[in-house]
Formats: C-alpha cells, sequence, structure tokens
C-alpha cells in the first residue's frame, strides 16, 4: 500500500514538474485560477501564512503541529471540488489533474517536500547539527491519524506551548487558580449560616451547685460569637472555651454567633443554680 502511494505521488509530482515545496503548493492553488486571498478566504488561514508557505519562509511559520493543520485543510481544498465555490474553480480542478490525488495523498506529499524544504534551511542557516528532525509524513500513531507525530518526537509537553508567551499564560492560569483556591478556603465558608456545637455541658438543661460554669464547644462558618454579649475567642480549629458567673436560681445563658455577611445563629442554655 505504501509502496503504491509512493509512486502514485512522484508520477504526480513528475507530471506536473514539481521541484519543491513553495513551487508545489502554488501550483496546487494556481491549478484551481484561485488567488492568495480567495484560498485564505475559503480555509481561513490568514493570508500571511500561505504567502509563507509559498515562498517558503520557514523561519516565519507557527510551529509544526500548526502548519500540519493548514497543509491538510489546503489539501482538502485542493483535491475536494464539491468545497469549491464555483464552477469555473471545478472545472480547472478536473483540467489541473488535482483530482486525482486524494486529501491525504495531497497531505501527504505536501508535507514531505515541506519537511524536506525546512532541513535544507535550517542545515544552510543553523548547521546540520542543529536543525530539527520532523516526523516520517506517512506514518500514522495508534489512533490511525494523519496528524499523528511520532511519539519519539514529543516531549513532555507539545512544542507549541513552550514558548515565552505559552509559559506566560500557564504561569497566570496557576497564578489565578491558586489565588481562586485561597479564597474559597477563606470565604465561602462564611456564606453558610454559622453553627455553635456546645460539647460541655450536652445538656440544654443543667443544675448545678458552684456559682459560675465553663463552657466548652466549636463554632463553624462563623466570624464572632459572643456569649451573654461578653466576646468568646474562637481558637483556629474553631473550638472554643468561656465561663459565665451564676445567679442563684435559673439562669439563661445565649451564644450568639455572626459570619462576615451578618447571618446568625442563637444558641441558649438553662442553667439552674441551686446554692448548698
Amino acid at each position: 500500500m505504501e509502496k503504491r502511494l509512493a509512486l502514485r505521488i512522484m508520477k504526480h509530482s513528475r507530471e506536473k514538474n514539481y521541484s519543491s515545496f513553495g513551487e508545489t503548493f502554488r501550483n496546487f492553488r494556481e491549478g484551481l485560477g484561485m488567488s492568495v486571498k480567495e484560498l485564505s478566504d475559503l480555509s481561513k488561514i490568514q493570508i500571511r501564512h500561505l504567502e509563507n508557505l509559498e515562498r517558503e519562509k520557514f523561519i516565519e511559520l507557527p510551529p509544526l503541529v500548526y502548519t500540519r493543520g493548514f497543509l491538510y485543510k489546503c489539501s482538502g481544498i485542493f483535491t475536494n471540488g464539491d468545497i469549491l465555490s464555483n464552477a469555473k474553480n471545478k472545472k480547472k480542478l478536473k483540467e489541473s489533474g488535482n483530482c486525482d490525488l486524494s486529501r491525504e495523498e495531497c497531505f501527504i506529499a505536501l508535507l514531505r517536500l515541506y519537511s524536506a524544504g525546512k532541513r535544507v534551511y535550517e542545515s544552510a542557516n543553523f548547521g546540520a547539527g542543529n536543525s530539527r528532525d520532523f516526523p516520517n509524513s506517512g506514518e500514522k500513531n495508534s489512533n490511525n491519524s494523519i496528524y499523528a507525530i511520532n511519539s519519539k518526537h514529543r516531549g513532555f509537553l507539545p512544542s507549541a506551548l513552550i514558548t515565552p508567551k505559552g509559559i506566560l499564560y500557564f504561569a497566570t492560569s496557576f497564578f489565578l487558580v491558586v489565588v481562586a483556591g485561597y479564597l474559597a478556603v477563606r470565604f465561602i465558608p462564611f456564606v453558610f449560616i454559622p453553627q455553635v456545637i456546645v460539647e460541655k455541658p450536652v445538656s440544654e438543661n443543667v443544675i448545678v451547685n458552684s456559682s459560675s460554669i465553663t463552657f466548652e464547644g466549636r463554632a463553624k462558618w462563623t466570624s464572632s460569637l459572643t456569649l451573654d454579649n461578653s466576646e468568646v475567642y474562637i481558637g483556629e480549629k474553631g473550638e472554643f472555651k468561656a465561663d459565665i458567673n451564676l445567679e442563684e436560681g435559673v439562669n439563661i445563658a445565649i451564644f450568639r454567633a455572626r459570619n462576615i455577611f451578618g447571618k446568625g445563629v442563637e444558641v441558649a442554655r438553662r442553667i439552674v443554680y441551686i446554692k448548698s
């Protein structure tokens, strides 16, 4: 299958006398009688990228992952008469012979020429040791996707993200997530109605024979807590401890809890002091 495909692409290239990537790409476009602007309107690819492809200005093109997408989209236009906008272009397509190739065959041919041209460019400008390796344009991954890049050419992150702009975007996003998490931990609990849990004494009605009593418990979602209008200190884990003096007979102790939005709750305890 691969051998037949290679022979078909080579035959098509010899018939059209395509000598370089830029010339091949331009001949595909001109074979349809289409201007760069018309191709840009149809493919939604910026004119400057299409011009850089035809002029082989590799240094001004985006990373390979985007360029592959450009070539794949244009291959569909070069070989599919159904998406052309007028009868003139459809007739040009038939006369050009581009319709003899499938979209995938056209894409592979263009990508191979692009890869070879860029290797030559980088070797000439940066030296052979610094030229980038390109994946075999005919290879597919386990998902059989024409967009797949061989796994040995992929690092921990896509090359499109390893740029100053990509790093800045990642750092900004990470910072915003951290700030949002901090604000959620600090303030969201206060939106809920406060809770006061008196753990000692547990009963709501208590009889004692001493002139004072100690309350212990926990407060949740509370910014302030008072006991009989006296401020009660709340620990880091919400724990509190408070004492009050009693008068002989029946005493009512009232806890009042509030959050920062003014929502509150009251908890009462009835203490009977019997002097011995």
